[in-house]
């Protein structure tokens, strides 16, 4: 019976490059397991698990982060990674071992982990379960707090921006923080005009190379060396 996906979410820690290329590739794989182009760019999401998404750049980081991709909950795409600590045992114990045989016991040893995540999974869920509904209560009661002082335009302005990157990422992205970077001349600028307010107050400087001109001077012999 064929099984009808609306969307799929393929974390990976260098996700952000790995699908720029991702299309050529399919239509370097065999006919059978070929996905049409069209379908894969409208049906994929492409996310970078939590732990190593803050290694990114922001502007990399924030359009690939899980915790603003709809549907995808609370999902931190690390569990593939977390038997890792226990592999490593089993590695140093394996690797005296021909190529076959460690290959046939590391697979036992990760088919074991994943057999006890399974039928672990009834305890597990209960667990997420309950958290999950204790902490739904308490941001619920942060967000309607936030909600009432943002103000009717802020919040249909908000909205409508959210809902328009999350459609098109190449629409202006509500968060990331707008930044004005002061260039170097501008910073000796501000500098020299607050020097000039603190000598028009009377202050007098101790030396006769003003604080912005040290800096400067600095500057120049740093760059020079």
């Amino acid at each position: 019976m064929p099984l009808l996906l609306l969307s799929v979410v393929i974390s990976y820690d260098i996700a952000c490059q790995w699908k720029i290329n991702l299309t050529k590739r399919m239509d370097d794989l065999p006919e059978h397991p070929q996905i049409l182009a069209a379908v894969a760019l409208a049906a994929f999401m492409f996310g970078i698990p939590k732990f190593h998404c803050p290694a990114h750049e922001e502007k990399c980081a924030i359009p690939h982060s899980l915790n603003l991709m709809p549907g995808v909950g609370r999902t931190d795409g690390e569990g593939i990674e977390r038997n890792w600590a226990e592999m490593n045992h089993v590695a140093n114990s394996t690797k005296e071992m021909g190529p076959g045989s460690r290959h046939n016991v590391l697979n036992d040893h990760f088919g074991y982990h994943n057999w006890s995540k399974y039928t672990g999974l009834g305890l597990s869920l209960r667990r997420k379960l309950l958290n999950a509904v204790k902490e739904h209560a308490r941001h619920q009661s942060f967000l309607r707090d936030f909600d009432e002082v943002i103000g009717d335009i802020h919040r249909g302005e908000w909205t409508a921006m959210i809902k328009a990157w999350e459609c098109d990422k190449s629409n202006p992205n509500l968060y990331v923080l707008s930044r004005i970077n002061l260039s170097e001349a501008q910073v000796r600028i501000n500098l020299a005009d607050e020097e000039k307010i603190a000598i028009s107050n009377g202050h007098v400087l101790p030396h006769e190379a003003t604080p912005s001109s040290f800096m400067n001077m600095a500057l120049v012999l740093e760059d020079a060396q």
